[in-house]
């Protein structure tokens, strides 16, 4: 689980991913537990393990997913989304009840 961040009073990056476990019956005490499939599931960084049994909840324990690094850039993507992207109009109310527009960068 990563908790996120909220900024601007909306929670940002949060994400639940069920792990796949392996669960070793001559060792009721051990279980593996297998790292989320992709970046793209679960991106590199900090995150919260939990174990449930049944509907009761483990107490959380703080685990680093992958070393830490960011995920790759694709600088491609990237370059796409700046030609395709145009400037937002900010609107500026006016003495008269008019509306004024101004570029925002």
């Amino acid at each position: 689980m990563d908790l996120g961040f909220v900024t601007h009073s909306i929670h940002m990056n949060n994400r639940l991913v069920y792990l796949d476990i392996d669960v070793f019956p001559d060792s009721p005490n051990r279980v593996t537990v297998h790292s989320p499939p992709s970046s793209g599931i679960y991106p590199p960084g900090p995150g919260w393990l939990f174990l449930v049994v049944g509907d009761i909840w483990s107490v959380a324990k703080q685990v680093m997913v992958g070393d830490g690094s960011n995920p790759p850039e694709d600088p491609g993507a990237t370059a796409n989304v700046l030609a395709h992207t145009t400037p937002a109009k900010s609107l500026i109310a006016q003495p008269n009840g008019g509306w004024e527009g101004d570029e925002v960068m």
